[in-house]
């Protein structure tokens, strides 16, 4: 299963609205085969895996449960008992409505020997963009700030380029590529005039721009490619690549952007990121610590208003890694990978 949770991670930032799935064909203890679900709208991940095997017998290791239905795709189920699966191991049950144990039971009825909730924590981890999708109805959002070792995005005058290093720059730019959108306010815009680029080969780029006074000048880089979904006045109307969305909170517009094939979005900005945290909209936390001391009157990024420490929020599922002198620090802030 750890082997099928790595393949699946290949998956990340083209599955749009689709899970990421890995999963892992052996036979007498040796693995003999593997597929990862490569791209919405293509062969599902035990489609890819069981494609090859000409043997009997097998077991078959796929971190979420096979589909029964017909979508994009025929059901995964089908091909797994004409290929005269012995045994399917599942990390974790899709809540889907379409799904929902149906591909469990199917599995069963044919007389596959079936378990479910090998490494089940680590699965919905994989998947908490997925599982929010299905669970809240929304896009899931990942914030992403660069601050000084005490907590400050910017100093007293504004300044924050650059607070981390070259090289946290870098890692952090490289999780665009990893969600469909990137999220900023008009502030982040204005300040600095972000193209908000992406690897090239991407299919397309979108960007979301909550901009509710219509600030941001149409000459500004962020509209200069992709699309860019933008939460403005209402008054004019969708022209060109900018497309305007009629809604009236940031609930609503995760909302929306899910109905539009946007499964994960990337925040880069602090006041929206302290009001997305503030209305338990943030999934998860990416922070670049830098050894850096920035003073009191210095810029954060969370919200204001608590005032005693059990109001805190805390991140779970925490990890740790070094970028030359600086931290990034990852955690989850919504248990939606707990809650199904």
């Amino acid at each position: 299963m750890l082997e099928a949770i790595k393949i699946a991670k290949k998956g990340i930032g083209k599955t749009k609205t689709n899970p990421l799935v890995g999963a892992v064909v052996s036979s007498q203890g040796e693995i003999i085969s593997k597929g990862f679900h490569e791209e919405y709208g293509q062969n599902h991940a035990e489609i890819n895996a069981l494609e090859k095997v000409a043997v009997k017998n097998t077991t078959l290791h796929v971190t979420l449960e096979p589909c029964s239905h017909h979508g994009k795709t025929p059901p995964c189920i089908n091909q797994i008992i004409s290929k005269n699966v012995k045994r399917v191991v599942i990390g974790t049950k899709d809540p889907n409505q379409k799904v929902n144990g149906e591909g469990i039971k199917k599995l069963k009825e044919a007389g596959v020997d079936v378990s479910v909730g090998c490494l089940e924590d680590q699965c919905k981890l994989l998947n908490y963009s997925y599982l929010t999708g299905i669970l809240r109805g929304r896009a899931s959002v990942t914030v992403k700030v660069a601050t000084s070792i005490d907590g400050k995005v910017a100093a007293a005058d504004g300044t924050s380029q650059w607070i981390t290093s070259k090289k946290s720059r870098e890692d952090g730019k490289s999780l665009r590529n990893e969600h469909d959108a990137i999220m900023v306010g008009s502030g982040t815009v204005i300040k600095d005039n972000p193209k908000l680029d992406r690897k090239s080969g991407i299919e397309e780029w979108k960007k979301i721009l909550i901009d509710r006074r219509e600030k941001v000048e149409k000459t500004s880089k962020i509209f200069k490619n992709g699309k860019v979904y933008l939460w403005g006045t209402g008054k004019e109307p969708s022209k060109g690549n900018i497309h305007q969305l009629n809604i009236k909170t940031l609930k609503e517009l995760l909302e929306e952007v899910r109905k539009k094939n946007i499964q994960s979005v990337l925040c880069e900005g602090g006041k929206l990121a302290a009001e997305l945290i503030k209305q338990n909209l943030a999934d998860k936390i990416i922070v670049y610590m830098s050894p850096k001391i920035i003073g009191v009157k210095g810029i954060g990024f969370s919200p204001d208003n608590w005032t005693t420490l059990s109001e805190s929020k805390k991140l779970s599922n925490v990890s740790i890694k070094t970028i030359g002198n600086n931290v990034r620090m990852e955690g989850y802030l919504t248990n939606v990978h707990r809650d199904n």
